[in-house]
């Protein structure tokens, strides 16, 4: 049985209505309908591999990816049985392969996987995990940046996969120490209580949106501070957050960071010796372990707010749940 998910999100190559995309482009519309020894007449992908095998193909769509992996695995059964051997799927994100490939791991059948390799890599990600490794880890993101770039990263990660996310009302971490402590108090409790039906939650302050920045001048004026002191109580209350979210639920096995103060600050709650770096997921976004303290080998992924493209977040997401096993 032939399992095909031939989409590859980070090419800008997805499948809709049956149909390839290739940068929002139908497949015969984009230069590889005029190469020469295979030129490609449809973007019906059904039709390519009928038109290369003698058995027949059958689609699922995107209307029937909405119903869930057991709906999909008794879809995925039914085709079968009316002889169909190659079954192409819609997919357009990274959470479009992972439920595809519950989907099909659900169903039991025998199969072989046909595409341009995320979907492959995502089923072995599932099925090639020793027992004791299954288990409920999580991943959290806490985002403190406010720039653009993290903005649009953000949207796309909650478009991409499915997360629980919560926005921290920042204004409320600087009026007062009550004030403080009520807003991470909020922000801990729905997290934990939303965590258990997600794989990933978002901690973003809500300075993603101009409206809500604060006046720093207001506050510095107020508190006679500076703007370094009343930034450090913002990435404190970050962190205050994520120490408590890590240490009241322990299945959260991965943290992402965008920001470098809030690292920073997230690492001295932690009481880390330092991250051992061990591998770079992108340029300027690092991958490694925490050392020492109170989550010793937490796995961890921190990057700048202004670094990478719009499925930088996306990506370093992903590479967490692969870490994972999730």
């Amino acid at each position: 049985m032939e399992i095909s998910a031939p989409c590859f999100p980070d090419s800008g190559r997805v499948v809709i209505g049956g149909y390839m995309l290739v940068n929002g482009l139908p497949l015969h519309k984009t230069e590889v309908a005029l190469d020469p020894k295979t030129p490609v007449a449809t973007s019906e992908v059904r039709k390519v591999f009928e038109q290369q095998s003698k058995y027949p193909a059958a689609s699922i769509l995107m209307n029937d990816m909405m119903q869930g992996k057991h709906y999909l695995a008794e879809k995925i059964k039914g085709l079968i049985k009316e002889g169909n051997r190659t079954i192409v799927f819609d997919c357009v994100t990274q959470e479009d392969l992972d439920l595809i490939a519950d989907a099909v791991i659900t169903s039991g059948i025998k199969f072989v996987t046909v595409d341009p390799g995320v979907f492959t890599s995502t089923i072995a990600r599932k099925i090639i995990v020793p027992s004791e490794k299954k288990s409920k880890d999580k991943i959290l993101a806490v985002v403190g940046s406010v720039n653009p770039v993290t903005k649009s990263q953000m949207e796309e990660l909650w478009l991409s996969q499915k997360t629980f996310n919560i926005f921290v009302k920042t204004k409320e971490l600087v009026e007062s120490e009550e004030r403080s402590e009520a807003e991470i108090d909020r922000i801990v409790t729905e997290v934990l209580e939303n965590s258990p039906r997600y794989k990933v939650s978002t901690v973003t302050g809500d300075g993603l949106m101009p409206e809500n920045r604060i006046d720093f001048g207001y506050y510095t004026a107020r508190d006679h501070s500076t703007v370094d002191e009343v930034s450090d109580k913002i990435n404190a209350a970050f962190a205050e957050i994520t120490y408590r979210i890590c240490k009241k639920d322990a299945n959260f096995k991965g943290l992402y960071t965008s920001g470098g103060d809030i690292t920073v600050a997230v690492c001295r709650k932690f009481d880390t010796a330092g991250l051992e770096l061990l591998d770079e997921v992108l340029p300027l976004a690092a991958y490694g372990k925490i050392l020492k303290g109170d989550f010793d080998g937490l796995n961890i992924i921190t990057k700048g707010g202004m670094v990478g493209q719009s499925n930088a977040i996306n990506r370093c997401i992903t590479y967490l749940k692969e870490k994972l096993f999730i």
